[in-house]
């Protein structure tokens, strides 16, 4: 009874040590729970498997070779402390990534200066409920550790934004080196972070000059540069270890093709997003039906508050609102910043989490507006439409997301069912046995008319979602085949059939005749 009474008790003592540091954390978690049911649920209780899913049920995906080398590191910790392989687990993972959101969102609200229990609602849910988290549920082998990535970046941030200490710049370093290790994505989430927390700081600090703006420019450009190094010079370092080399998948073996005027362009694009949002590729675009139109409104907001904001910074101190004003005008381009790391059309929802910040940044700036005599009641009036737009904001997401996840189970259903009669013509073949070879020539599967979109998914475009064909692929299709319908045959490469003067003359699938035995192989022509 003793022994129960004192763990009981150190139990308390360190839970009340916790809401010390995050008062918000109970709150926090709650939040994060009831919108990850609600955004996620399907994804939680249901096994989507689409675009690498197949491929990767029980790996990890690229990691050293793209450039990931800490996901690598992640992954071969997990599967030591594990004794098994990596797993593409649907309630498992889901809950460790709501367990990591909601870190993620304890450490980023001290950062935004947020003290109110309905702050901390909005912002946990608006965090978990955000298309990008989505896209990260569409990929369970490797999601939990994007969102330890994500951890990383806001705790590398905070460190670096709460102390200016050589120990501070050190851990900030490396924490955010670890991040992009894991997923260089939340590159542009780090330098919005920052830019956030100084644009705070600016109303905060009793004494502001020209030496505290060198200073906070030196520190945040230089522990950038930092990372960077740090991170480059890991990544080398582990592939002359792994004895591998950088793909060449979207560029990343040489990211710095095409010179200035290639980065001046694609700054020029990410200015460009920010105020016309149309997403550069269809899957990248997180502002669909209603948000769209939301999106605007809270851009005139954004305008306003900026004024409101950059007036009460002039009347301190005109470095005050130089300061506010570089920042401000910095922001847009690291809300697009994945648009000036790669090329426009690499770009999709998994790289657009910074995006989340644009819902904030409106209300931050209003929040951190001292409340004057003759602006008071524009501050407080526009507080609270902002407040409401952004449980509207929430609850479209959430309405998207479960729309991404019907798409995913219907099309889903329908792969399994086009494959399954595959399968089931290949084996009534006569003259058919189990150890015969099978090819599929043309694998374009687009060719079937037979397999036709619905309509009314066409704008629901959540990466792995957007493609309605998804599974139909030369990608992962085998996997597929083998996953869902117990179909494993030696597939061998088309090239030694596609011009055979027999195949020439075959009929497209499903057409009879798209299916015979040549040799000891069946020839399958899309």
């Amino acid at each position: 009874m003793e022994k129960k009474d004192t763990e009981s008790s150190l139990c308390k003592k360190y839970y009340d040590r916790l809401l010390t540091v995050w008062p918000h954390f109970p709150t926090v978690v709650c939040a994060t729970l009831v919108f990850g049911v609600l955004a996620h649920g399907s994804a939680l209780f249901n096994k989507y498997s689409m675009v690498d899913d197949p491929q990767y049920l029980f790996g990890m995906g690229y990691t050293f070779r793209s450039g990931r080398w800490f996901l690598g590191i992640l992954g071969s910790l997990v599967r030591w402390f594990t004794g098994s392989p990596n797993f593409s687990l649907p309630l498992y993972s889901g809950i460790l990534c709501l367990a990591v959101l909601a870190l993620c969102a304890c450490v980023l609200i001290p950062l935004l200066g947020f003290t109110k229990k309905w702050e901390w609602v909005l912002t946990a849910g608006l965090m978990t409920v955000f298309p990008a988290v989505t896209g990260y549920f569409g990929f369970l082998f490797t999601a939990p550790y994007y969102l330890v990535g994500l951890l990383l970046c806001l705790l590398g941030c905070s460190v670096l934004c709460r102390y200016r200490k050589w120990w501070a710049y050190v851990l900030g370093v490396v924490l955010l080196a670890l991040s992009t290790g894991t997923y260089q994505a939340f590159i542009p989430t780090a330098l919005c972070v920052m830019l956030l927390h100084f644009l705070r700081k600016l109303t905060l600090a009793e004494n502001w000059g020209w030496k505290d703006l060198v200073k906070d420019i030196l520190w945040y450009v230089s522990a950038c540069l930092a990372f960077l190094a740090l991170y480059s010079l890991m990544s080398k370092l582990c592939l002359a270890v792994t004895h591998e080399t950088m793909t060449s998948y979207k560029g990343l073996d040489n990211p710095f093709a095409g010179g200035i005027g290639m980065f001046v362009q694609r700054i020029k694009l990410a200015y460009y997003l920010f105020l016309i949002p149309r997403g550069s590729t269809r899957s990248a675009y997180m502002f669909p039906y209603r948000l769209h139109t939301l999106y605007y409104i809270f851009l005139v907001v954004l305008c306003v508050a900026a004024l409101l904001y950059l007036e009460q910074l002039w009347k301190r101190s005109r470095v005050r609102a130089l300061s506010g004003l570089l920042a401000l005008g910095v922001l847009p381009m690291a809300l697009n910043f994945a648009h000036v790391m790669v090329d426009a059309e690499i770009v999709h929802s998994l790289m657009g989490y910074s995006l989340v910040f644009f819902w904030l940044l409106p209300y931050c700036l209003l929040r951190w507006v001292r409340p004057v005599e003759n602006r008071a009641v524009l501050k407080r009036t526009l507080s609270r439409v902002l407040c409401m737009l952004l449980a509207v904001v929430c609850l479209l997401y959430v309405r998207l997301d479960n729309t991404a996840y019907l798409k995913a189970e219907i099309y889903q259903t329908r792969t399994i069912q086009y494959f399954t009669t595959l399968t089931a013509q290949i084996k009534s073949l006569d003259g058919y046995s189990g150890e015969m070879k099978v090819t599929f020539v043309n694998k374009d599967f687009n060719r079937d008319p037979t397999f036709q979109e619905i309509q009314e998914f066409t704008d629901f475009l959540i990466e792995p979602f957007a493609s309605w064909k998804s599974e139909l692929t030369a990608h992962s299709f085998r996997e597929f085949l083998n996953m869902w319908c117990g179909f494993n045959p030696e597939i061998v490469d088309e090239e030694a059939y596609a011009d055979l003067p027999e195949v020439q003359a075959m009929p497209h699938y499903p057409e009879a005749g798209s299916i015979r035995i040549i040799g000891d192989t069946v020839v399958v022509k899309f």
